[in-house]
């Protein structure tokens, strides 16, 4: 996940698409076995991490993928303080009814 973050902020910031690969995974250089002989080295199942990172991260809604506070609505989400509609949109440029704002605030207070 760390990997997937920095590379994906790096992109975002700086203009630098960094692969992802072996070769530039955070934390990861050759390994000398002598010096450090309880690293993994070549024993370490790279290819599973990678595989991993490379896979997009399923969103909760349909309609916040280009949202400017889909972070934000995903860490509301996990909290189960929202839910969403039941087509399973979250509908970010709407207004927030009052019922709505009730329900957030209700599940706050349970917390």
């Amino acid at each position: 996940m760390a990997t997937q973050v920095h590379h994906r902020l790096c992109e975002e910031h700086f203009g630098v698409e960094i692969p992802i690969d072996r070769d530039h995974i955070l934390g990861h250089c050759e390994i000398d076995s002598i010096r450090k002989p309880f690293c993994p080295g070549e024993k370490f199942p790279f290819d599973l991490l990678i595989e991993g990172v490379q896979k997009e991260v399923e969103l909760p809604f349909s309609d916040i993928a280009d949202h400017w506070a889909k972070d934000d609505i995903i860490k509301l989400y996990d909290a189960g303080l929202v839910s969403g509609y039941p087509d399973g949109t979250f509908k970010p440029y709407h207004f927030v009814t009052r019922a709505e704002m009730a329900s957030v605030i209700r599940k706050l207070l349970e917390k």
